[in-house]
Parts: C-alpha cells; structure tokens; sequence
C-alpha cells in the first residue's frame, strides 16, 4: 500500500501571457494566475510470481486540486483560442493488472488490462 502527495506547477509556456500567433486559426495564450495541482494518490499492490509467471495487481484513487486544463474558446473572427485554467478538482480511480508467462527461454507473453474512470469537476 502507498500514499503519496504531490505538487504539479505549471510550465512557463502555460503561464506565458503574450498571444501566439504563430498559426493564425489557432491562437494561443498562457495564464499568468495558474494554481499548482495538489495531488493525493493512494494505491493498493498485490504480486506473485512462480516459475513460470507471475502477476501484480494495483487499485488505485487520485485526487487532484486546481487541475490544470487545457481550455479551447472560439473567437468572434471563428479562429480559436487555446489558454490554460483550474479546474476545481479530478478525480481518477481504477484497477490495473499485468500477467507475465514464459512458454520458453525464447517465447514469453504479457497481458496488461486497465479499467479506470476520471471525472473533472
């Protein structure tokens, strides 16, 4: 079992105020006023491994503060505009599993199988 916390901050070309009319349809421009993401993940592993095989399992949860978003909004010109905001919160949760198996010193398989679902609020 793990818990971890974590601070994600923006990078500077999302924070960079100056409009970037490199490609004229799609404009972009940062935000200055951008919060860090606090991040809070716990996880739940479980592995064994025999001879031939093995397999580990995770159940996961994340929940994230001020998440980061990329925002899109269309200008009255009809070219659009890409900037970045806070969202209010996420969040992530799942279950994760990998199976190994060694058919030879030649020959081995891997299964990996992901279910999660994300919400934004």
């Amino acid at each position: 079992m793990s818990y971890s916390r974590r601070i994600n901050r923006a990078n500077p070309q999302s924070q960079n105020p100056f409009l970037d009319i490199s490609d004229p349809q799609n404009k972009r421009q940062g935000n200055p006023g951008l919060k860090p993401e606090l991040v809070h993940s716990i996880e739940l592993s479980y592995q064994r491994s025999l001879e031939r095989y093995s397999i580990n399992a995770s159940l996961y949860y994340r929940h994230s503060n001020n998440l980061q978003i990329r925002y899109r909004s269309v200008l009255p010109d009809g070219t659009s505009l890409i900037s970045f905001l806070n969202a209010y919160s996420s969040d992530n949760y799942g279950v994760e599993a990998t199976g190994n198996m060694t058919f030879s010193k030649k020959w081995d398989a891997m299964l990996n199988l992901n279910v999660y679902e994300s919400k934004i609020n």
